[in-house]
């Protein structure tokens, strides 16, 4: 009881190198169209992609202060962006706090609160969030539960981007399970619904998870994880003539060893592919790799 109360902290800072920062599709699409009788080929060309180093960030606190029996307040404040060396334009920050009601016992955690939310994109503020989550945690020998619910509205900065105002409705569900002492699986069902001013800009995506993790002997540990999700917006574009749909996967490998620790923080190496299909292939499809180096400190 006497942890539960005090700051629960994390901080983590690295070098990262990425093939493709700003997601270019790296090539062109040509489309066959017949009219009156011929034949032409229309070609759209997509963003070259671009190569970057840079340093990211994560930071995280929490706190329970009780209130009676289990019955407490819960704090949160997460922080986590990405800078990029002569890049700046891809330069990303994002603040996001929360507090309210919490109720704990050795089994189960529920928390209820609103939450407030900041981000910047480039060198500019882009936009800022306000609602409310909830989460539920059941925790027992062998398995856990972890259900988060999260609801927001968005509002940008720069007067051109109002359009893409919304809401997000967000549900993230995850069930661990410890084969051995050493060996845990995972995995979740996800699912995000964005209501947007502009009905293109609207879309709903289920998401799917998978992942393990493993000790082994002399302080070293290794992660694997894959996202599957799709999404599909509310209306055809004009412009594009078509109503986008998406296939995105990330597949990450995490190497850790606390026997190498430097000033008691962890060097992590974090190995990371994403790749995106799209039915608008010239301006949505590409492929990202990512490799990245941190120190991780638990407090």
């Amino acid at each position: 009881m006497e942890n539960r109360q005090k700051w629960q902290d994390s901080v983590s800072r690295g070098l990262i190198w990425s093939s493709n920062i700003n997601e270019g599709s790296d090539g062109p699409e040509c489309l066959h169209i017949e009219e009156l009788g011929d034949i032409w080929e229309h070609c759209q060309n997509g963003e070259p992609s671009e190569k970057a180093l840079g340093i990211n960030y994560e930071a995280a606190a929490s706190r329970r202060f009780q209130i009676s029996g289990h019955h407490g307040l819960n704090t949160r404040i997460l922080a986590y962006g990405k800078i990029y060396r002569n890049h700046q334009k891809y330069n990303e920050h994002t603040l996001n706090v929360s507090a309210g009601y919490q109720f704990a016992n050795a089994k189960r955690t529920v928390t209820l609160a609103p939450l407030w939310e900041w981000s910047s994109s480039g060198q500019h503020a882009q936009h800022r969030a306000y609602g409310a989550r909830a989460e539920w945690n059941e925790a027992r020998s062998r398995w856990s539960w972890n259900t988060e619910a999260e609801w927001k509205k968005q509002v940008y900065f720069n007067s051109d981007m109002k359009h893409n105002n919304h809401r997000l409705f967000s549900v993230f569900n995850t069930l661990s399970y410890g084969l051995r002492d050493d060996v845990v699986i995972f995995g979740g069902l996800d699912w995000q619904q964005r209501f947007s001013e502009e009905p293109t800009e609207s879309y709903r995506q289920p998401a799917i998870r998978l992942g393990a993790a493993k000790q082994f002997a002399g302080g070293f540990d290794a992660s694997l994880y894959t996202l599957l999700r799709h999404r599909s917006y509310k209306q055809e574009n004009e412009f594009l003539g078509k109503r986008r749909r998406d296939n995105e996967q990330i597949y990450t490998l995490n190497l850790g060893s606390d026997r190498w620790k430097i000033a008691d923080m962890k060097p992590v190496f974090t190995l990371k592919h994403r790749r995106v299909n799209s039915n608008i292939k010239w301006l949505n499809s590409f492929k990202q790799n990512e490799i990245g180096i941190s120190l991780i400190k638990q407090f």
